[in-house]
């Protein structure tokens, strides 16, 4: 067959699946990639200072870590220390002062580029410093380095900063490492370090505003999973108005989610062990965060009902 008519085959198999909402929604999403980014719409309108009082911090639920995205432990934060990125089974040296971010659109290892922008890493460097120990102080250095640096050059109006460090299942699992990382370093460690905490939250409001803004009804299965349960994390993360918006609309999307994409034997829809996982993950983290008394028991049902099929599906080694 010719290639371009095996690019159109490929693309009718590609379209058949999809709803008409579904092609709605990619289509306003490639007009509105074409629009000038107005980056300080979705900040807060108050300074991070001040945006630290809408902190609920002291009595945030454990979310418990099912997997991990990136490597752990005394070795991975040296690397990360010398500015060594290691995941999805490739490392990179992005540099310790201004790192590579790797913005614009990129052709090659994009999953990569993704990954880095969830910052699994900053938790990792995070809790190399709440341990304490040789390396954390470096580990403290290289986080406050790593995360002013993003901040500022990755930031929403920065050209190249959109495709990739803005996608919305990265902005949504961004925003799960970054609370965990403010949760392992403590309210009193933020505290004494007021202009990075300051900076931090701003950007973390202005990651989640985004968010709400851009949930991913375009590609939806699994993804809109994440994008509520980043919205779950920070309207659990901040009080007030928009913080509870985020919340009714995390709450209600795992709610519709659920039952479109989990099976009546537990599996996911997509039928990939891989996304199971993932899935498993969101719905915990839903389960634990959301504050809607029956959507907490709803999605605790579901989890353990993918769980048993996750056993099921379990190889003997």
């Amino acid at each position: 067959m010719p290639a371009a008519l095996g690019n159109l085959a490929r693309l009718a198999r590609t379209l058949r699946p999809l709803s008409l909402s579904q092609l709605a929604w990619r289509g306003r999403r490639v007009v509105a990639r074409r629009l000038p980014v107005r980056g300080d719409r979705w900040r807060p309108a108050i300074d991070g200072r001040a945006l630290a009082g809408a902190v609920r911090a002291d009595d945030f639920p454990e979310v418990p870590i099912v997997h991990r995205l990136a490597p752990s432990g005394d070795d991975a934060v040296r690397q990360l220390i010398a500015g060594e990125f290691c995941q999805l089974n490739r490392s990179e040296h992005l540099g310790r002062v201004r790192p590579d971010w790797q913005l614009g659109p990129r052709a090659e290892h994009r999953l990569w580029t993704v990954t880095l922008h969830y910052h699994a890493w900053a938790y990792e460097l995070a809790e190399a410093v709440r341990r304490g120990g040789g390396a954390s102080a470096d580990a403290e250095s290289t986080f406050v380095a790593y995360l002013s640096d993003w901040i500022e050059r990755c930031d929403l109006n920065v050209a190249g900063a959109r495709p990739l460090a803005w996608n919305a299942y990265a902005v949504a699992t961004r925003i799960g490492w970054w609370i965990r990382s403010y949760l392992a370093l403590g309210s009193g460690w933020w505290q004494a370090r007021p202009a990075v905490q300051g900076r931090f939250l701003e950007s973390l409001w202005q990651q989640s505003e985004y968010l709400a803004a851009h949930v991913e009804w375009d590609l939806r299965g699994n993804h809109l999973l994440r994008d509520a349960s980043g919205l779950a994390w920070a309207g659990r993360f901040f009080r007030g108005e928009r913080p509870r918006r985020w919340q009714e609309l995390a709450a209600r999307l795992a709610r519709d989610q659920v039952r479109e994409q989990v099976l009546e034997d537990g599996g996911h829809f997509e039928r990939s062990p891989m996304y199971q996982l993932h899935v498993m993950d969101d719905v915990l983290a839903l389960a634990v965060l959301v504050e809607d008394r029956d959507a907490r028991e709803e999605l605790r049902a579901v989890w353990a009902q993918m769980a048993e099929y996750a056993a099921w599906m379990r190889h003997p080694d």
